[in-house]
């Protein structure tokens, strides 16, 4: 017989038997394990296999915005609703402080005088009591010779002047405009 032989099957009729025993070792431990069988707060995310838990296996309300990375959060992120109705309006606030003077009661007031030819003069025009002028302005009623204006420094009254260089007495008008200022 040949001692090689002999020698050779009995390792191999071992190694054999172990290999169908680990085989074996595995799918009898993984039938016979179960979460009964291990101890609360021993299996660590080191244990679990990257990837494999999913939604069914995590607790309804277990996690919350805490839980969750900004990136995820963000993609959370819903649209604008719609505006929602007008609340109530609110109590009347304190009255405020008076506003800068106004200007009331416009009015033109015109005065006129009569210049006889080749002399200068002037008009003066008033502003009924309590009124100011804002603004004068002087011309003829019949001609296209300059005449000029001015306004007292009081705002009172003010002024038209000008040369009548043509051969026939010629008027000579003063318009203001006046209002009350506050």
């Amino acid at each position: 017989m040949n001692t090689h032989l002999t020698r050779t099957l009995p390792a191999a009729a071992v190694l054999a038997a172990v290999v169908a025993v680990s085989a074996s070792t595995g799918a009898v431990a993984g039938a016979l394990i179960t979460g009964a069988d291990i101890k609360n707060g021993t299996v660590t995310s080191a244990d679990i296999k990257n990837k494999t838990i999913t939604a069914k296996d995590v607790k309804d309300g277990a996690l919350n915005s805490a839980h969750l990375s900004p990136a995820t959060l963000a993609g959370l992120q819903g649209g604008s609703g719609p505006a929602g109705p007008t609340g109530p309006a609110g109590q009347t606030g304190p009255k405020g402080d008076p506003g800068p003077a106004g200007v009331s009661g416009l009015q033109h007031v015109v005065a006129t005088k009569a210049i006889n030819a080749g002399t200068g003069g002037n008009v003066q025009v008033a502003c009924p009591a309590g009124k100011k002028i804002l603004g004068v302005s002087g011309d003829w009623t019949t001609s296209v010779q300059p005449a000029a204006a001015s306004i007292s420094a009081t705002l009172l009254t003010g002024s038209a002047y000008g040369f009548n260089d043509t051969d026939s007495t010629m008027t000579l008008r003063a318009t203001a405009t006046c209002a009350t200022v506050d």
